[in-house]
């Protein structure tokens, strides 16, 4: 892998850079320097932003409306992204649900649902953990009983990241009870608006609202919603996760948070003195900055082989531990730089918070610190993940 840019990649990172500078509205600008939440319509807005410019869908073929960059162009697209605070591309879409319908959904599937998910004209939420089924996905009871041409759907979804937000769900549903657990899912695309479907908001400690519980009652979904083959959820499953993994190591993100902390470490406290003064806390800084461009490097490497048409396996999983690890570092050590400085919150989804002038910047750290700490669970536990590839790429037996 080069890990030095070339002179056309430097080209292109300057022309992501001008394309940003051109396309982000001062109101956007300025939302992001003073730390204020993207709401979900600065999401939608820059979507278009971005598909309009021709950077909606870098990672899809040509042949999908996509530009069929290079892994390493991918991430310099959302690193730059990333580093001037622009709002994220979501990736239940573009990254989940987009894929699995290029590799198993029906010719019709595919002509109306990737172009509305590049434009930005369908949002998606992922319908997968229930109560007593998250990692330990096999466990799922949600049913979909065939009647005709349709399934009637019954059961529940909790957790479910943006379903306030998205007008269809991509879900797993048990079709069969015979065999292995597995062997009996199916892959079905749900609109949220379908009778007997019902979404209950999940507040969080902050007030934000970011999850979900989904109903589902005697919902009816046409047959032709189901991606592939009935009884190869699992298989689809399976695939979409690994794509998942590969982006939640969070490396963009976490060079912004990195860059958050820099700025954080050269701002002058209280009595004139400087963070960056303390030899032990740099050492911890530079081991977390270490480990990231450990991180970064290894994901190219996984990219370059998936792009190289190897599929990806267990082994991804170390990406999304070691992003997720990494990435609390970064916000324990900012915490503890920034001090009482970081306590104001952000507004909220319940109202906004008076704040000093002098906190721009530092709004939502606090919010942002306890929220990770939960990004050791999802995308797939880190005992549960360290088990997998214990049993799959070390032959360890329990």
């Amino acid at each position: 892998m080069e890990l030095v840019l070339s002179p056309a990649d430097r080209a292109f990172r300057d022309e992501l850079r001008a394309f940003i500078a051109r396309a982000r509205p001062a109101w956007l600008a300025d939302k992001a320097e003073r730390g204020i939440p993207f709401n979900h319509e600065d999401e939608k807005f820059w979507q278009k932003q971005l598909e309009a410019g021709g950077y909606g869908a870098p990672a899809w073929p040509l042949e999908y409306g996509g530009t069929a960059w290079s892994p390493l162009r991918c991430l310099l697209l959302a690193e730059e992204l990333a580093l001037h605070q622009c709002p994220r591309q979501l990736p239940y879409g573009l990254g989940m649900v987009g894929p699995i319908l290029m590799a198993y959904g029906s010719a019709q599937q595919k002509a109306y649902f990737l172009p509305r998910i590049r434009h930005g004209e369908d949002w998606w939420c992922q319908g997968y953990s229930e109560r007593d089924a998250g990692s330990d996905l096999a466990a799922l009871r949600t049913k979909a009983v065939r009647d005709g041409d349709q399934y009637v759907v019954n059961g529940h979804k909790i957790w479910t990241s943006t379903a306030h937000q998205a007008n269809w769900m991509f879900t797993l549903v048990r079709t069969s009870d015979s065999g292995k657990p597995q062997q009996g899912i199916s892959f079905l695309l749900i609109p949220i608006d379908s009778p007997g479907l019902t979404v209950r908001p999940l507040l969080a400690i902050d007030g934000n609202r970011r999850f979900n519980e989904v109903f589902l009652d005697d919902v009816r979904v046409p047959v032709e919603n189901l991606v592939g083959e009935e009884g190869q959820g699992w298989t689809y499953a399976n695939a979409l996760l690994q794509n998942e993994r590969l982006m939640i190591a969070d490396i963009s993100r976490n060079k912004k948070r990195l860059a958050r902390l820099r700025k954080l470490l050269a701002t002058p406290r209280y009595d004139g003195s400087k963070a960056s003064s303390d030899i032990g806390l740099m050492r911890r800084v530079a081991e977390a900055e270490v480990d990231l461009k450990i991180l970064e490097y290894t994901t190219l490497r996984f990219m370059s082989e998936v792009e190289a048409g190897r599929k990806p396996g267990a082994e991804v999983s170390l990406l999304k531990i070691r992003g997720s690890e990494i990435g609390q570092a970064l916000l324990a050590l900012s915490l503890e730089v920034a001090g009482t400085a970081a306590l104001p919150f952000a507004p909220t989804d319940q109202g906004a918070n008076a704040y000093p002038e002098e906190y721009d910047g530092l709004l939502g750290l606090v919010e942002e610190h306890f929220f990770y700490r939960a990004a050791s669970i999802y995308g797939g536990s880190t005992e549960v993940l360290k088990n997998v590839m214990a049993r799959r790429l070390l032959g360890v037996r329990a």
